[in-house]
């Protein structure tokens, strides 16, 4: 499960990652976390870019943040509060590194090959995701990421 990261000075940034779950509005943290927890996903990767919020990266601002709530995603997703905080705490890998999209779908990919992880799943705000997968798609092209082209 690759989180999207998103700009941490960007307008609604909270209503964006986090959403109003309690009304079925689900941002990219919950979406993520609870479909993470759903397929019982290996690996929960937390992206970044270039933003950082007291000098916390976008990816590691917002593994915290879905922590800090890990009981409010306990009632959102199939799991309990205490899965949910085991998922977060010893499955989520942090990028840390990147810079923009393609760095960042490039990383996700990359830690998939190494790892023989065979699928990956990304989650991205609204305004993000055709971009986010448009890139995704051109990634695979390339014949490094061939093997994760599907079949």
């Amino acid at each position: 499960m690759l989180i999207h990261g998103y700009h941490l000075g960007a307008e609604a940034w909270e209503n964006i990652a986090w959403g109003a779950p309690e009304n079925g509005v689900f941002g990219v943290i919950p979406r993520g976390v609870a479909l993470a927890a759903e397929l019982d996903a290996e690996r929960i990767l937390w992206g970044t870019g270039a933003s950082e919020r007291g000098g916390v990266k976008e990816g590691a601002y917002m593994r915290r943040y879905a922590l800090e709530r890990a009981e409010d995603l306990g009632r959102f997703s199939a799991r309990d509060t205490a899965a949910i905080r085991e998922l977060l705490e010893k499955r989520s890998v942090v990028d840390e590194s990147t810079q923009d999209t393609i760095g960042e779908v490039s990383a996700g990919l990359a830690f998939c090959l190494e790892n023989g992880i065979e699928r990956l799943y990304l989650v991205a705000a609204a305004s993000h995701a055709p971009r986010s997968l448009k890139t995704a798609l051109a990634l695979l092209e390339e014949e490094r990421f061939a093997p994760l082209r599907r079949r």
